[in-house]
């Protein structure tokens, strides 16, 4: 590797710079070049100074394309751009290929958004639900590989019966914290709870992007589709729970 020198001098009418380096790798004797900085190079090295190490690596981490790394960058990584959907076309889990806009990636590319959503809501001040939400992404997060592969194995993550039988325990427990339902409520309310309500209006879009799936490949997981529609079910619960533990009175539409 290569170590630069203090002493270094500007060059004229260029805005580069000479820069003295010095060979330190074992097998150098301690050979020193002359080197011509650009401004550019100039800037990179004195942000990458300011910048503190994050946990593993730093944010110059990542190999660039000659394989050259920053000292301290992780050894393995997912890289986060490959250009191989550059054309309007993706992977699925099974390295299949299809357009961005197949049934398929529009079921887990709206279930993605669900889950964000979710996210976006906590932490909402209640452990419980919190707790809740957090059960929930991770169910997502194995709605979304469900949906992305076409011939699943064994041991690929699925959702079953018994991730649906947990929403409806979830629902059933907080619907004794409720007054009965008796009329349509407008979605709103306090900040976690319009958050939430917003939340299961995209989890039915999900929904229906599922079954139109399924209705095209009929091999879709069925309990994914049916866990969606427990799931609205659940946020809309939860969103009425928030807003009454706020203090903040449901409203009917008016006709």
């Amino acid at each position: 590797m290569f170590a630069a020198r203090k002493n270094s001098r500007s060059v004229p009418h260029s805005g580069h710079s000479l820069v003295s380096v010095s060979l330190m790798c074992p097998a150098s004797d301690g050979t020193q070049l002359n080197v011509l900085v650009s401004p550019a190079i100039r800037a990179a090295a004195s942000l990458r100074q300011r910048v503190r190490p994050l946990r593993s690596g730093n944010v110059f981490g990542r190999p660039f394309a000659s394989g050259v790394k920053f000292p301290g960058a992780p050894a393995t990584g997912m890289k986060i751009y490959t250009g191989r959907g550059d054309e309007g076309q993706t992977d699925l889990r099974n390295m299949d290929r299809v357009s961005k806009t197949s049934p398929r990636i529009e079921a887990y590319g709206t279930v993605d958004e669900v889950n964000a959503l979710v996210g976006s809501v906590r932490p909402t001040g209640y452990d419980d639900i919190d707790d809740i939400l957090r059960a929930v992404q991770n169910h997502l997060h194995v709605v979304q590989a469900d949906f992305a592969n076409p011939d699943p194995d064994e041991d690929d993550p699925q959702i079953d019966d018994e991730h649906v039988d947990t929403l409806e325990e979830f629902v059933d427990g907080f619907d004794e914290e409720l007054d009965p339902l008796e009329h349509f409520i407008l979605p709103g309310g306090s900040e976690p709870g319009a958050r939430i309500h917003q939340a299961r209006a995209v989890c039915r879009r999900a929904e229906r992007r599922a079954v139109a799936l399924y209705e095209g490949q009929p091999d879709v997981n069925e309990a994914a589709i049916v866990y969606l529609n427990r799931l609205s079910d659940l946020l809309f619960t939860l969103a009425r729970v928030v807003n009454k533990r706020e203090g903040v009175r449901e409203e009917q539409p008016s006709y």
